[in-house]
């Protein structure tokens, strides 16, 4: 924020989960990844990949961008399903939708957790743009619609993921 003399930065070189910065004029604090995106005006994503180029970091060999995006997704639906969209739906007879999983498809609550069965509300392409997800990416993953930018999946839906080898292919 351009104050001087304002923040703090607090290193621990045996555990990182302990460092972190703090401006008291701001407010801003955060690790060393929101620090890199905070002074080089990065998303997430690019200041992890800055710091790891600039560190000569080895990232994991099978990382995938589009399978984060795919975890990440997964996660939304989920949430979706358990916490966010909890409101009874017309075409689920006056049901949440957890509780139709419950109730008529008669799944365990573990069950529906263990296999990431999500509720589709809309706007997951906003949440991961909000993320600092590239947009070419998000159409690369097939999960925005070329045409309107928007969710490639439909509101209001079930989704049910696709594993191939123990991670969400699509």
């Amino acid at each position: 924020c351009s104050h001087k003399d304002c923040f703090k930065i607090k290193h621990s070189e045996d555990n990182f989960s302990e460092s972190f910065f703090k401006c008291f004029s701001c407010d801003n604090s955060g690790d060393v990844i929101d620090w890199t995106m905070y002074k080089h005006g990065l998303t997430s994503r690019e200041a992890a990949l800055k710091l790891a180029k600039d560190h000569n970091l080895k990232l994991p060999n099978d990382y995938n961008p589009v399978q984060e995006i795919f975890e990440v997704a997964a996660n939304y639906y989920v949430n979706c399903l358990l916490d966010t969209c909890n409101k009874p739906q017309t075409r689920l007879a006056k049901m949440t939708p957890f509780e139709y999983q419950e109730k008529v498809r008669r799944h365990n609550p573990e069950v529906i957790k263990s296999f990431c069965v999500g509720w589709s509300d809309g706007g997951l392409i906003e949440f991961l743009e909000s993320l600092g997800f590239d947009p070419d990416l998000l159409l690369e993953s097939g999960l925005k619609n070329r045409k309107t930018g928007k969710d490639f999946l439909p509101q209001d839906c079930f989704i049910y993921p696709h594993y191939s080898k123990g991670k969400i292919s699509h």
